[in-house]
Order: structure tokens, then sequence, then C-alpha cells
């Protein structure tokens, strides 16, 4: 069942409070008057070509819907783009080459959106890059998921479009999870929500595609709540913690800025890394 439409609002850092009230940690929204004033909106093919052309990227590669992982040059990346098609694509994610190279990152303008970053409050050694590089050729796409620790995600587009389909945890997205998390790597799990998380984690995200999703095999899914919405060019959507979401491309060259956020969340993942120290000293 589609809820309504996605809303698209102006910067609102005259009156953030709106932000924190209605939509943080709430409700899925696009800023659109964020990121074009990023100097990484100018950021182009050729730029990276004539700049980091042999610097090796994380790639995921689907040849004939067979997906592989491998690092390959930056050159041969873009050099594949054009060349994709509905059975097979390339889909640049790495989450170290902009926060290693420092005038990359400089290139990400300000944004009071992710200044609050519970995250920081991680020892050195185990706090996670806040920067992750998306790029992909058209009919690239991701699975269905929810985002490691289940942070909050701001995610901005530079150039070309990318269509998300986002889904709340209802009671039908639930029943449909049953189906697939009972049997993961051989084991059996029940039907808890917590362990069907777990499953979520175990098997890298969901096997249903919510573009076109099986009906006959997955009935609930078509019932369960989401929200369909494109994004362009110069704008950003802040996804809150708790919500599944797929994405494919139709252009290409993107860079998703993930904010880890939520105080609650991240103090759980504090305590849970305690207790493991505590059982394996």
């Amino acid at each position: 069942m589609k809820l309504q439409n996605m809303e698209r609002r102006k910067d609102v850092r005259p009156v953030l409070d709106e932000f924190w009230d209605i939509y943080d940690g709430k409700w899925p929204v696009i800023i659109t008057d964020v990121v074009d004033k990023w100097p990484a909106i100018n950021w182009t093919k050729r730029f990276f070509q004539q700049n980091y052309a042999d610097e090796k990227v994380m790639v995921k590669a689907v040849v004939n819907r067979k997906p592989a992982a491998l690092a390959v040059d930056m050159d041969t990346f873009i050099s594949e783009l054009d060349t994709s098609g509905p059975n097979g694509w390339t889909y640049l994610e790495d989450e170290l080459f902009i926060v290693t190279r420092p005038e990359l990152k400089k290139d990400i303008g300000p944004n009071v959106y992710a200044e609050e970053n519970f995250f920081n409050l991680f020892p050195d050694e185990v706090r996670h890059w806040d920067c992750l590089m998306l790029w992909g050729s058209q009919f690239s796409r991701s699975s269905l998921h929810m985002d490691l620790y289940n942070w909050t995600a701001t995610n901005a587009v530079l150039y070309g479009q990318k269509s998300w389909m986002i889904r709340y945890i209802d009671i039908h997205c639930y029943k449909c999870c049953i189906v697939w998390s009972k049997v993961i790597d051989g084991k059996i799990y029940g039907h808890s929500l917590l362990q069907m998380l777990y499953c979520m984690v175990k098997s890298h995200g969901c096997p249903i595609d919510a573009f076109v999703p099986d009906s006959t095999k997955y009935p609930h899914f078509d019932k369960a709540q989401y929200l369909e919405v494109t994004v362009t060019a110069g704008e950003m959507l802040i996804i809150p913690t708790g919500w599944y979401h797929q994405v494919k491309l139709f252009l290409s060259l993107l860079h998703k800025k993930i904010l880890r956020k939520g105080k609650e969340v991240t103090e759980g993942v504090l305590k849970d890394m305690h207790q493991k120290k505590v059982l394996n000293s």
C-alpha cells in the first residue's frame, strides 16, 4: 500500500526545530537546496579520470544476473558505465575512497542535518567512516535492506537520478520477511522480529526485489506500506532509523553521505561491544 508522497522541503535551517519535531527519526524527507551549494556538485567522469584514473575502487558487478565483488582502477570502472543493461551492470561502493582523500572530503559542504553524530562517541580504533561513495551505472540497484547499526542516512545525489523504494516495518512486511528468514546458512530460525532482523544481517539484505516483488512467493509484501520517490541531482534524502530501503539508478555519479545517528542506537551498540569484550577476556 503506497503511502502519501514524500515531502520536498527547502533548507529548514531557520526553523530547524521543525525538522527535529516532524522528520528526525520519524519520517523520510527530501531537502532541496543544500547539496547544490557543495563544490562536489561539479564532480564529473572527466574529473575522476584526470585525477584518479589509476586509483583502485571497490565495485559490485552483475553479469547475467550473477553478482561479484572486485577491486578495479577508476578508469576501468568509468569505461564500463555505458555498457550496462538489465542483466549486467556495475556499482561502485567504496567506504574509504573519499574519507582517505582530504581534497575530496572538503568538497562535501556543510550539512546541518548531519552535525549530530553520536558515533563520535566510539573509540578511534572502531569508529566507522562517515562518507560512503556510491556510483552506479544505469540499471544498477541495491538489495532491500536496513543500514548497518540502524543509523539515519543522509543521501546526497550529485549527478543523475536515483529511485528509492522505502518501506516501514509493519505487520505485512514482517510476515513476508518470515518466509525468507526461516533458513539462513543451513540453520533454522524462529519468527520473532529480533530473529528476523538477525537473519537480515546474516544474509546481507532481503532477497525480495521491492520494485518487482514476487507476489506468489511473498503474498504479504504488496500489502506493506511504502514510499516511492526519485531523487535528482542537488537533492538530499534523509532516511530515519528503522526503514528498509532499496535503490535503483537511471544515470550515474552520486555520493551517499552516511549519518550515524540516534543516541539510543549508539548506546546499545556500545553496550553490546562492552559485553563482547567482557566475554572474550
